[in-house]
């Protein structure tokens, strides 16, 4: 029975343990086994000094040995504990939010895009009218600076417009337009390959634990390249023609490496109840195991003489 309830409690350390260190150290598997282990087979050794030391714990209490197993377990605990209320937290408290919080993300990925493709062809649109008007003028009027303007970006015409007297003004708009569509479709493209190459898109609605910290980094680093990227792109495309891109994607943080926000969103108070009586599962070959012998004190009235050890 004691080993099955040691096997136990060592189970539930290495569980709350990687978990716990897991979510705090952004999904870092190498890093949060090492600690774990190191916490496990110390918790180990300490139960089993624990169970072979009783009788010098049970006998005197504030002996050596006993402050010392004591300090070195309470030592101990304190790593446990963080890392089982953190654990705790995120999967009973914060994992419908976190959840909610990265759909809300992924969404914001496609709708940017969306966004995206709509204003450019509200520009491209406009900028075709004004570039007939242009085009229309210098037909009228052969300014020089005119020609200057339409043969610079973000015109860029054809030079034969200009050579051939029979050119069409709506025929060299739309192949203005197309050449500069052209150049905003492939940029889009791009932005869509990417965020199909996002390989955590069922992560969060899994809850595949050992992937949460990474995939929240990710979702976060791929909105905000593909945000800067589109603002960039139609201001280099447009040359400053169009307006600015703007999209309020969704910056809210997923607290899945944060304990102490944690702690203050949630107030899980019922988590110590969990805690303690975790400790009790911890502690309990030790409480269980027999004392190797026990003094006998004879009774009033006894004359068997003096005290002794029953075995």
């Amino acid at each position: 029975m004691k080993s099955i309830l040691q096997g136990i409690g060592i189970i539930f350390t290495l569980i709350a343990s990687f978990l716990g260190c897991l979510y705090f150290l952004n999904g870092d598997i190498m890093i949060s086994a090492f600690i774990t282990s190191i916490i496990v087979v110390v918790l180990y050794f300490l139960q089993e000094t624990f169970i072979k030391k009783k009788a010098t714990i049970s006998k005197n209490k504030l002996s050596s040995t006993s402050i010392i197993l004591w300090t070195l377990y309470l030592l101990l605990s304190i790593p446990i504990t963080f890392a089982l209320i953190h654990a705790l937290n995120v999967e009973l408290n914060e994992k419908k939010n976190i959840q909610q919080i990265a759909a809300a993300k992924q969404e914001d990925l496609t709708r940017m895009v969306d966004k995206f493709n709509a204003e450019y062809n509200t520009y491209l649109s406009r900028y075709e009218l004004q570039a007939k008007v242009k085009l229309q003028n210098y037909k009228s009027s052969h300014d020089p600076k005119l020609r200057d303007t339409l043969q610079t970006p973000p015109y860029e015409a054809a030079p034969s417009f200009f050579e051939l007297q029979e050119a069409s003004v709506d025929t060299q708009a739309r192949y203005m337009k197309k050449a500069l569509f052209n150049k905003l479709d492939r940029f889009e493209l791009g932005v869509k390959d990417t965020i199909n190459a996002y390989k955590y898109k069922t992560v969060f609605s899994n809850w595949s634990r050992v992937q949460l910290s990474l995939a929240s980094t990710e979702l976060d680093r791929l909105l905000s390249q593909n945000h800067k990227n589109m603002v960039d792109t139609l201001a280099q495309v447009t040359h400053g023609n169009a307006p600015a891109f703007q999209y309020n994607y969704n910056k809210e943080v997923i607290s899945i490496n944060q304990p102490k926000e944690l702690w203050i969103k949630n107030k899980p108070y019922g988590l110590l109840i969990i805690v303690f009586l975790f400790h009790i599962l911890i502690l309990l070959p030790y409480i269980i195991e027999p004392v190797a012998g026990r003094y006998i004190t004879p009774k009033k009235g006894n004359n068997t003489a003096g005290g002794g050890i029953q075995l």
